[in-house]
């Protein structure tokens, strides 16, 4: 599943018997939605050259809003396409 807007991120919930699942935000690639039990996180997710998956937290929803993730991943991944590694 794909979430596109705040309505979508609101209204998200963890399947039941899951302890927590990613979702990707459609249109913003490497921001995901972490769901748990009570929470929702933002994560930057990415693999560099070694193919290792990365993970970078970005905040909480909805302290961090839809709008803000997205402009946290996109500077995250500004930083990638300079061959810089965000985590470094």
């Amino acid at each position: 599943m794909h979430f596109t807007t705040d309505l979508y991120i609101k209204n998200a919930r963890l399947p039941a018997g899951v302890a927590e699942k990613y979702v990707a935000i459609l249109g913003h690639e490497n921001l995901c939605l972490r769901l748990r039990p009570g929470r929702k996180d933002w994560y930057f997710r990415y693999r560099p050259d070694n193919g290792t998956v990365k993970k970078i937290a970005l905040g909480g929803y909805p302290l961090l809003g839809l709008a803000e993730a997205k402009g946290k991943a996109d500077a995250l991944r500004k930083q990638l396409a300079e061959g810089i590694d965000p985590q470094t």
